[in-house]
């Protein structure tokens, strides 16, 4: 849910009495053992004309983001009014009827006219199953290269949060959706909650993508006073700014749509677009449609070429102005509306309209522990494959592991505003690739005569156990350094050395006096005004910028995917994941690293795991890889 969007929402729900939350339809339903699998009609395979360079440099350009999981597990229970009686298979199909069908006939009507749609793999998998008609349409703008689609992520994941390894399998997932659906992923990009860095970058300049858009609103945070270009370039890919209006010299480019594809059509609720989370009320309104068609009808009509992004790249790259680019000033990982959303933060740790469902530290602690157990996964069926066992059922159950993992990091379990379907849609999915996972360990031992196992993900090794061991636990130390805990409840803080320069603290939270949840928080000094971390999506390496780069005034709040952020004078600061994955928050003038939980229950308790390394960026950056990225799972 956007911001702009929040107030009309809120005033709606004022006046309705609350009901009790639940999932949706059996296929996602929380902890369902009944799996769901997508049918796809029989289709012909396309492949879509090559991009030619849009005519003049005078551009209309759009980007229509869909998002299939806009409410994943949907409204039911959620209210009593039957406003909000859908589940979750109403509220995807409505966004494909409501959403994107009067958005796909808009172009139809148009052959001339070019676009970007963005979506998820998994909803080309529910439009073949439910919505045949629809996916055939969208494939005719596609096979004419009318319209150029957007898909990076088979699930709408945080996928900031998380290592470059779930990014690897929600492509490779979405890829295998995408064929089997006949469709075909353009060279553009765009993702959920508008997510970027320069590891999103790095990663999709190996996959044939060549232009990513990058929020305008993002780079005006970041870079407020920077002269904004029509075309820069990073990590191999060229960058557009979304949403960026340009006239300079030849080139003029409007946009007339860069938002949530649900809204382009949908009618008009107390002053603004409807959208999945108005139940019943989201509808399309073709007076909506109208309107936004006379708009670019009118642009086009002004001499504008109404074309693809990567059709005005190629217009923008013949003009000698443009052959080459501008290098992309440093972008930390962010989404879309950092001022509204603090960058992560709103996802990890500060909480939304509904504080009672949150649990942001919840679900993606939990996800952290569903990842290792697939990726773990898929290391021993190739193992036991490799020694002659039959690993067809491990293979079945491996997949439907990945694909509830990939939902299970979907970015609305933690924010904008989750209600508690979402946060159980997200925690019942991590559940259930986590015991997909021990079942599969459990039959492979069997077969290989195994008592336990460890598999080592960084190396891919498997080696059979007589018994569990015990993690080492250091010895209890003085607390190296001051650290600042902010709380109303009952804690206590622990330290113990576990090697020279190599420290672990654990902050352990009792439950709040009655009514006094409020914030959690623990405080690092810092020891010089720098940013170091490992952006998402480059878990092996780490990146140092001077906080001067960035506005002076604004908040930065960093995911840290591998933990890892340094506090200065080779002095770094590990969080571990399992225990907490709340982002990391440099304050304007704070000489410190927190990390915040604001929806943390006060009836629950809860342990926070850092780690402080002293010494070079290798030592702690192959710390992070064997304690987050790719450690070491046992059964």
């Amino acid at each position: 849910m956007r911001a702009n969007h929040a107030l009309a929402l809120l005033a709606l729900l004022l006046a309705l009495p609350a009901g009790c939350g639940g999932p949706g339809h059996p296929s996602n339903d929380a902890g369902a053992s009944e799996e769901w699998d997508p049918v796809f009609p029989a289709c012909t395979p396309s492949q879509a004309p090559a991009v030619a360079a849009a005519p003049g440099t005078k551009l209309a350009l759009s980007v229509y983001h869909f998002n299939v999981q806009y409410v994943p597990g949907g409204l039911k229970g959620w209210k009593t009014d039957p406003t909000f009686d859908m589940d979750n298979e109403q509220v995807e199909d409505a966004i494909v009827t409501q959403g994107l069908e009067p958005i796909v006939d808009m172009y139809l009507r148009h052959p001339g006219w070019g676009a970007d749609i963005e979506m998820q793999g998994y909803m080309v998998e529910v439009m073949a199953a439910r919505h045949p008609a629809v996916l055939e349409q969208l494939r005719t703008l596609l096979g004419a290269g009318q319209v150029r689609l957007m898909s990076v992520h088979y699930s709408d994941q945080l996928f900031l949060a998380y290592p470059r390894a779930d990014m690897e399998l929600s492509l490779e997932r979405n890829d295998e959706a995408l064929a089997t659906g006949c469709v075909q992923a353009g060279g553009s990009v765009f993702t959920q909650e508008g997510q970027f860095g320069e590891g999103l970058l790095d990663l999709l300049a190996t996959q044939g993508r060549t232009v990513a858009a990058l929020p305008k609103n993002l780079f005006g945070y970041l870079h407020p006073s920077a002269a904004r270009a029509p075309l820069y370039t990073s990590r191999g890919m060229d960058v557009v700014l979304a949403g960026q209006g340009v006239d300079q010299g030849d080139v003029s480019i409007r946009w007339t749509f860069m938002n949530d594809g649900e809204l382009a059509a949908s009618a008009i609720v107390m002053g603004s677009p409807a959208n999945p989370y108005f139940g019943t009320l989201y509808v399309a309104d073709p007076a909506v449609v109208a309107a936004h068609e006379q708009e670019i009808s009118d642009l086009e009509g002004q001499g504008y070429a109404v074309t693809s992004i990567e059709a005005a790249v190629k217009a923008l790259r013949a003009l000698p102005a443009y052959q080459t680019p501008p290098e992309l000033p440093p972008i930390l990982d962010c989404d879309w509306q950092p001022d509204d959303t603090t960058m992560l933060l709103r996802w990890m740790g500060d909480v939304g309209l509904n504080g009672d469902a949150e649990r942001d530290n919840q679900v993606l602690t939990t996800n952290v522990r569903a990842r290792a157990a697939v990726h773990a996964a898929r290391v021993l069926v190739a193992h036991a494959r490799s020694a002659g066992q039959d690993v067809t059922a491990a293979e079945r159950d491996l997949a439907y592991a990945v694909r509830h993992l990939l939902w299970a990091e979907v970015s609305d379990a933690s924010g904008w505003n989750p209600i508690a379907n979402e946060v159980q849609y997200g925690l019942g999915h991590a559940a259930r690739a986590i015991e997909l996972c021990d079942g599969i360990a459990g039959g492979l031992m069997a077969a290989l005569a195994m008592t336990h196992v460890e598999v080592d993900l960084a190396t891919g090794g498997v080696t059979p156990l007589d018994a569990l061991p015990q993690e080492p636990t250091g010895d209890p130390v003085a607390a190296p350094l001051a650290v600042t805990v902010t709380t109303s409840r009952p804690y206590t803080t622990t330290w113990t050395q576990l090697g020279p320069g190599h420290y672990r603290v654990v902050v352990a939270f009792e439950t709040a006096p009655a009514g006094k949840a409020g914030v959690a928080a623990v405080t690092f000094p810092a020891l010089a005004d720098t940013v170091a971390y490992s952006p998402a999506l480059l878990d092996d390496q780490v990146v140092s910028y001077a906080r001067t780069e960035f506005a002076a005034d604004v908040t930065l709040a960093l995911p840290l995917a591998n933990g890892l952020i340094g506090l200065g004078n080779d002095r770094w600061l590990l969080k571990d994941l399992h225990t907490i994955h709340l982002a990391a928050v440099l304050q304007p003038g704070a000489a410190g690293v927190e990390f915040h939980d604001n929806t943390f229950p006060g009836t629950e308790t809860g342990s926070w795991a850092f780690e402080v390394i002293d010494g070079p960026a290798a030592a702690a950056l192959a710390r992070a890889r064997a304690l987050n990225v790719a450690p070491k799972v046992r059964w």
